[in-house]
């Protein structure tokens, strides 16, 4: 870098300096002089410290959010938080899709890490604008990601079947790759319906937040076209093809009444499938039956989940996966009546409080027998407990927890069929239990972090644990400011905005609260007093000093608050000129370090520890370069790769990869006409057409080692390594070659 270009950036920063300390030394202020106990301290719990989160809150005019990426004063603010926010969760979205169509999945580990978090935030957000639609939008947020990561699993599970397949038929192991070949054309089949289900959540994602899916909708039909051609392929190799012809030759049934269905199966030569045990999926259900020599069947089905009245039906054949024999399908022509069955329900204990295990069993019946493979929905106190399937008898039984969002007091199980307008119906089923009130303590903690802000923290819990999900108003000197959600730890934190009745110099008594109402949780408050902000002594740095001056004052002589203050405003007097002159001295040994800094060597260099360069000559900004490609970029670059080698050759595999990819990164970044930089894989999709193939294939392979490096909890191995950094001097070869004799 040239040397008026350092300077010049020495100045910047050392401006940039003075005004950030005269912020600092205007506005940090000082914090609580007192925490209050919480209303909720009935003697279960012990005092408690409330650690600091790490994530912590923003607040309004009137309301309490978790922290985002900007502070939300008003309308504008949340829809550009609402904006970021989106924008990251279908980044994340994007990223997945994309790299499983390259084959890798690395990125999709977003999903669990970060997606969460930005979806809750969002729908915060959007529910601190006033928008009623927060449950809707919750739900597509987290369906997008169900199925986004669902959709990743099951592509990496059949790239995985197909290598298993690949090895099979190199080893001749025909048994097994028919079994595979089975096995492939089942999952997809999965991918097809997951693919489906995430293009819509994908619609929807993009109607109702400002983020853009369309690119990830058109990246899963492209991976279900491959997935779906290479099963067909594999599935023609290995299995011989198979007709289904069903008819119901009794087309009005009911669960009491069944249908009846008869039908042929043949090979694709006219071959009957004969005298083999073969079963069908028909309706909702599966049927197992055996044919006979003539490949003809007959089965009856009893149907229960599948609506009434008239409707067309697929009768599908499944071979197992050691068939010779493929899948095939036909369609039937059907007419429902639906049936009353019942349903019975116990519950125990039947006395219960929050946290105790339930367990609620009973039976589904119907025609004098019981009904299998049903669901059966568990509630209490009309808080939904879960869904169960029935077993082969009928039986069903669910063990769950006791949740909070149900009132105390006398209540009743209940546990009913799921669906209405079905073959099957059945009144609900209810049992009493008692269920009893809890204690409940809030801590809180706080301090103002401006004459009109305040931060606060606290946790909500029980004698049996936290309590996460509950919603806590908090309020200043008496009026409501905003509510605020507790974590899965219980922790909340928010920064207040306090009244305009509450100025600098007032004392401001914060209370959070917890309601319980409707629940079985007793209410519970907490407050912390907060201590005037002053503008000269209290406020900004030489406060902030000042009251860690009090509280050290205060430990060593005994004497309460008040006196310790006093006592040390003597020692504070001095403290704004002290800070001036610090800053001052801190400025000029920062000028000194960051010249130093920024003389003309990588910096990726001095990170890795590569002292070999003395900085070299300053380049004059008159003297123009010629060469498109900097002499001294090209030997940052081989000094990178060479720092690579040398990390490799001490054992350091991921550290040798981090650095290979990033000599090759920052030299492709260089050539980009970009005013904003890609992701790694937008880059190895711009070089794809722009490199020849090999060295195409070199980057995406190396770029995928430094995913692994950079991601993977297992460490790469040498052999990796050494592949990377092949792939690394490769493209760097091609890329440093004159643009004439790389088209040659």
């Amino acid at each position: 870098m040239p040397r008026d270009r350092v300077q010049g950036r020495v100045v910047a920063i050392s401006v940039c300096l003075l005004v950030v300390l005269s912020l600092v030394y205007a506005v940090v202020p000082a914090g609580a002089a007192s925490v209050a106990g919480s209303d909720g301290d009935r003697g279960v719990f012990p005092q408690q410290t409330t650690e600091r989160p790490e994530q912590t809150a923003q607040g309004n005019n009137s309301t309490v959010v978790h922290e985002n990426p900007r502070n939300a004063s008003g309308s504008d603010d949340l829809e550009d938080v609402e904006r970021w926010l989106a924008n990251r969760m279908s980044g994340a979205v994007l990223d997945c899709t994309e790299q499983v169509r390259n084959g890798s999945s690395y990125a999709c580990r977003r999903l669990d890490r970060d997606y969460p978090e930005w979806a809750g935030r969002y729908v915060e957000v959007q529910r601190q604008s006033g928008d009623t639609s927060t449950e809707r939008t919750d739900e597509t947020l987290s369906q997008t990601r169900q199925n986004a990561k669902r959709f990743a699993e099951q592509v990496e599970t059949f790239r995985e079947l197909e290598d298993e397949y690949e090895e099979a038929k190199a080893e001749g192991n025909s048994r097994r790759a028919r079994e595979l070949a089975h096995r492939l054309v089942e999952q997809s089949r999965r991918i097809n319906q997951t693919g489906n289900r995430a293009t819509s959540n994908y619609d929807a994602f993009s109607n109702e937040t400002s983020g853009n899916l369309s690119e990830a909708s058109d990246a899963v039909v492209e991976i279900e076209n491959d997935t779906a051609t290479t099963a067909s392929a594999i599935r023609d190799a290995e299995l011989v093809a198979t007709t289904l012809s069903a008819e119901a030759t009794e087309p009005d049934g009911s669960f009491s009444s069944p249908l009846v269905v008869e039908g042929q199966l043949l090979s694709e030569n006219g071959t009957p499938v004969s005298n083999r045990r073969a079963t069908f999926d028909v309706g909702n259900g599966t049927v197992a039956t055996q044919t006979d020599a003539r490949g003809r069947f007959s089965f009856e089905y009893r149907p229960t989940t599948e609506l009434v009245g008239p409707s067309e039906w697929n009768v599908t054949y499944v071979p197992t996966n050691a068939s010779l024999y493929g899948g095939s399908r036909d369609r039937i022509s059907v007419d429902v009546t639906g049936v009353e069955g019942t349903v019975t329900v116990t519950n125990r204990p039947s006395t219960v409080r929050f946290n105790d295990t339930l367990t609620v069993s009973g039976r589904v019946e119907a025609a004098g027998r019981g009904v299998d493979d049903v669901p059966v929905a568990v509630s209490l106190g009309g808080a939904r407990l879960g869904t169960v399937r029935t077993n082969e008898t009928g039986g069903y039984s669910l063990t769950t927890s006791v949740p909070v969002n149900v009132s105390a007091g006398d209540a009743r199980t209940v546990a009913e069929l799921p669906f209405a307008g079905r073959a099957l119906s059945a009144d609900n089923a209810s049992a009493p239990v008692r269920v009893e009130s809890m204690a409940t303590r809030l801590t809180l903690d706080g301090n103002r972090t401006g004459g009109r802000v305040a931060h606060i923290e606290g946790q909500l819990e029980t004698e049996v644990g936290f309590v996460a999900g509950r919603e806590v108003e908090i309020s200043v000197n008496g009026s409501t400011v905003g509510q605020v959600e507790t974590g899965p730890d219980g922790r909340f934190s928010a920064d207040v905005d306090l009244p305009s009745s509450v100025t600098a110099s007032d004392t401001a008594v914060v209370t959070a609260t917890y309601a319980g109402a409707g629940e079985n949780l007793e209410s519970a408050s907490g407050r912390v007093v907060l201590s005037p902000t002053a503008s000269g002594e209290s406020g900004g740095l030489g406060g902030l000093i000042s009251d860690q001056i009090d509280s050290l004052f205060a430990r060593l002589t005994g004497a309460p608050p008040e006196r310790a203050q006093d006592a040390s405003q003597g020692v504070t007097r001095f403290l704004p000129l002290a800070a001036v002159v610090l800053a001052i001295l801190g400025i000029l040994v920062l000028g000194y370090l960051v010249a130093r800094w920024f003389a003309p060597e990588s910096w990726l260099r001095r990170l890795l520890g590569d002292g070999d360069s003395d900085g070299g000559e300053v380049v004059s900004p008159e003297t123009p370069d010629p060469d498109p490609v900097p002499a001294q970029t090209s030997r940052d670059d081989a000094s990178l790769l060479a720092t690579a080698r040398e990390r490799l050759s001490n054992g350091d595999t991921d550290a040798a990869v981090l650095a290979g990819y990033e000599a090759v990164r920052s030299r492709l970044s260089d050539r980009l006409d970009r005013d904003s930089p890609m992701t790694h894989w937008e880059l190895v999709q711009f070089y794809r057409a722009r490199l020849a193939a090999e060295n195409a294939n070199a980057l995406q392979q190396l770029t995928e080692a430094y995913e692994r490096a950079a991601f993977s909890l297992q460490t790469s191995s040498e052999e990796t390594a050494q592949t990377a950094l092949e792939n690394a001097a490769r493209v760097l070869e091609e890329i440093e070659r004159p643009s004439d004799s790389r088209r040659n």
